[in-house]
C-alpha cells in the first residue's frame, strides 16, 4: 500500500512534466512574479496513528524506557502561509501549514491521559502547473516533497513516571489539484485538495531523543519508521508583487 502511494506520486509527477508544455499559453490574467498569501486549511493524519499503538525506545541509548503515544487524530482546521514565484504556466511554491488537532487513545499508558491536543505542521515545497491561462478561472495541479513536525502535548512518559511532550519529525510528499480565480492580475483566490504521505524517522520524548527503528508495545507490528497519511483541503488568497 505504501509502495503504491509512492508510485502514484511519481506517476503524477511524470505526467505533469510531460503535459506542461502543452499548456504554455501566455496569460493576460495572471502577473508573473513573486507572491505571498495565507490560507485556511482542514485535514488530519492517519496511517499508524490509530490510537492503538505506543512507540517505545528500543535503541538501548536511554537509561530508562520511554513511551510515545501514537494517537488517533481528529480532522481539524488550521492556517497556512504561502510564498511563491509564478512564471507563465508554472510556479514554485513554499507553504507552511499548521493545525491543532484533538487526539485520543484506546487505552491508557502509565499516568498519561487518553485524550489531548497536538500541533501538526507541514513545510511543503511544491511544483505547480496551471492548465488554462486564457481565463480568470485556472485549474492547476501540484506535487512536491514535505517535512512534517508533530508535537503531541503530554504524549510521552517513562518508567520513572515523568510526563512531557512527544515529538516526531518526518519527510514525505504531497500531490493535489485545485482551482484558481484571478480577481485581477495580482490578487488570486484558490481552493485545492491534496493527499500526503509522511515517514517519521526521528523522535523526542521526556527521557531523550533518537532515530527509529522503534517498536510497538503490543508486539503486533514492527517497522523501521512510523507512517502517516491523509487528505488536506485549503482555501487561499495570494498577492503578486
Amino acid at each position: 500500500m505504501r509502495i503504491c502511494s509512492a508510485g502514484a506520486l511519481l506517476a503524477v509527477f511524470l505526467c505533469l512534466l510531460a503535459s506542461s508544455a502543452a499548456f504554455a499559453q501566455e496569460s493576460t490574467y495572471a502577473k508573473d512574479g513573486f507572491y505571498v498569501g495565507g490560507s485556511l486549511t482542514y485535514g488530519g493524519l492517519s496511517g499508524d496513528f490509530d490510537g492503538n499503538h505506543v512507540l517505545t525506545d528500543s535503541g538501548g541509548i536511554l537509561l530508562t524506557q520511554q513511551y510515545l503515544l501514537l494517537p488517533d487524530f481528529k480532522n481539524s482546521t488550521g492556517f497556512g502561509l504561502i510564498f511563491g514565484y509564478r512564471r507563465g504556466w508554472y510556479a514554485g511554491e513554499i507553504t507552511y501549514q499548521q493545525s491543532r488537532p484533538d487526539w485520543s487513545m484506546r487505552s491508557s499508558v502509565g499516568s498519561l491521559s487518553t485524550t489531548g491536543t497536538a500541533t501538526l505542521a507541514f513545510l511543503n515545497f511544491n511544483y505547480k502547473v496551471y492548465f488554462n491561462q486564457l481565463s480568470r478561472l485556472q485549474p492547476y495541479a501540484f506535487i512536491g516533497p514535505s517535512v512534517c513536525f508533530l508535537t503531541i502535548d503530554d504524549g510521552s512518559t517513562d518508567d520513572d513516571g515523568h510526563v512531557g511532550d512527544g515529538r516526531l519529525t518526518g519527510f514525505g510528499g504531497n500531490v493535489g489539484v485545485g482551482l484558481a480565480y484571478y480577481i485581477n492580475d495580482r490578487i488570486c483566490l484558490s481552493g485545492d485538495v491534496s493527499y500526503r504521505d509522511v515517514f517519521f524517522d526521528s523522535y523526542e520524548g521526556v527521557a531523550g531523543s533518537g532515530h527509529l527503528p522503534g517498536g510497538y508495545t503490543d508486539g503486533s507490528e514492527s517497522d523501521s519508521r512510523i507512517f502517516g497519511s491523509g487528505l488536506a483541503c485549503a482555501i487561499s488568497i495570494t498577492y503578486t508583487f
